[in-house]
């Protein structure tokens, strides 16, 4: 967004929860002072949010085509 310069990203993925959704932006802010001053006050925000329920879980049943090189 040019007037705030936060990135507008929700649109590309409605399905996050908004929970998930703002732990992302406070991730990524623009403001560095607004962000997780560190990786642990960031894991304990993501272990923190509700835990999804099986039911409300969407499978995803694409699988993108992997090439592996052998070594001769």
């Amino acid at each position: 967004n040019d007037e705030t310069e936060e990135i507008e990203w929700r649109s590309h993925a409605p399905q996050i929860s908004p929970a998930f959704a703002d732990l992302i932006d406070q991730m990524v802010r623009y403001e560095f002072r607004s962000r997780f001053t560190n990786a642990g006050q960031a894991l304990s925000a993501l272990q923190a949010l509700p835990k999804p329920s099986l039911t409300a879980v969407k499978t995803v049943s694409y699988l993108p085509n992997i090439v592996q090189r052998t070594q001769p």
